[in-house]
């Protein structure tokens, strides 16, 4: 971005922010940022501390993000407040959820206190999943062609930086093939609200709030009608730390214990497949954001995310894509 035009923006920020806070007086911190196209700041003044959305170049994903937060608060869960919108600037502000935020809980404290804030979190997705209103919000459902779509990242990007070239057109094809066959075998597609991106990165623990409320939920805006699997796998297949293994198995039994409605086989199935799909997804996104945006911070999570692969691969209704793997001898499988 130019100079004069960095400038610009940065001016129309502060005016949105002087206008919504209706004051001159803050101060402007800048705050990390995941692999994602928004910016975000925390605002300090006598009012209280704010946080600013700058989706400047990612202006469609405003109007979901405010949709899925107005529904999360209306439901009583803790999504970010908004106080004041710009959607033609791709600005937001939003209530402040705080700084303790799930991963620097985790990196600090014991199995007990990690078995504690997996229960919680996982306590959140039963209480959404029971929810019988996600057709009052206006959302896309996880179509079979998205879940495609999402696959495919993983030939299209990080096969080039495995082997130096392309994928030959016959070995694409023949991945797409195998996928779709799996998609065919997935029994709850579209059934409860998926938040997409529920790790602990995104996850923030309110310790003053109740119940489910004490878990504040961020980075919403790609939300759809989906599988119940998918956020659970999101939890407990974290591409960037290490889940133990038994918090994990317990964490998965517990919610199926929960959610009396679904049925255990399909769900596990369905569990099978999106974490899968999930990795395949992450692999590709991690090795195009390399490749692409000249951002390697994330190619030292590959080999945990392969790891899923690895685990989940051997599951029957899988076969397709094993076949596959093992047809393009990919050596990462074989480790």
């Amino acid at each position: 971005m130019a100079v004069k035009e960095q400038s610009c923006c940065n001016k129309r920020k502060k005016l949105f922010i002087e206008e919504a806070l209706n004051k001159e007086n803050f101060s402007r911190h800048p705050l990390p940022n995941d692999a994602s196209l928004r910016k975000y700041e925390r605002i300090i003044s006598s009012d209280g501390n704010f946080v600013l959305m700058d989706a400047s170049l990612d202006k469609g994903s405003i109007k979901s993000f405010v949709s899925v937060a107005e529904f999360l608060c209306k439901k009583g869960y803790s999504a970010p407040k908004i106080f004041a919108k710009e959607e033609e600037l791709g600005l937001l502000l939003l209530e402040d959820l705080g700084e303790t935020s799930y991963a620097s809980l985790l990196g600090t404290t014991n199995k007990e206190i990690e078995r504690k804030l997996y229960k919680k979190a996982i306590d959140l997705l039963v209480d959404i999943h029971l929810n019988e209103h996600v057709h009052e919000i206006e959302i896309p459902s996880y179509k079979k062609e998205l879940l495609l779509d999402e696959s495919i990242l993983l030939v299209d990007w990080y096969f080039p930086i495995l082997t130096g070239h392309k994928i030959s057109e016959e070995l694409r094809k023949e991945y797409v093939q195998a996928w779709k066959k799996i998609f065919e075998c997935i029994h709850y597609l579209d059934d409860c609200l998926v938040l997409r991106d529920y790790h602990v990165d995104n996850l923030i623990w309110l310790d003053d709030r109740c119940g489910v409320k004490k878990i504040g939920v961020l980075d919403f805006q790609d939300a759809v009608k989906g599988s119940y699997s998918y956020d659970v796998v999101s939890l407990l297949e974290d591409a960037r730390r290490d889940v133990d293994a038994e918090i994990a198995q317990e964490m998965l039994e517990y919610y199926i214990k929960q959610i009396k409605k679904i049925d255990q086989k399909k769900f596990l199935s369905d569990y099978k497949i999106l974490g899968v799909q999930r990795s395949c997804k992450i692999v590709g996104i991690f090795a195009q954001k390399a490749a692409r945006d000249k951002d390697s911070r994330y190619l030292k999570h590959l080999p945990r995310v392969w790891k899923y692969i690895k685990k989940n691969i051997d599951h029957p209704i899988l076969e397709p894509l094993k076949n596959w793997f093992q047809r393009v001898d990919i050596p990462v499988m074989k480790n």
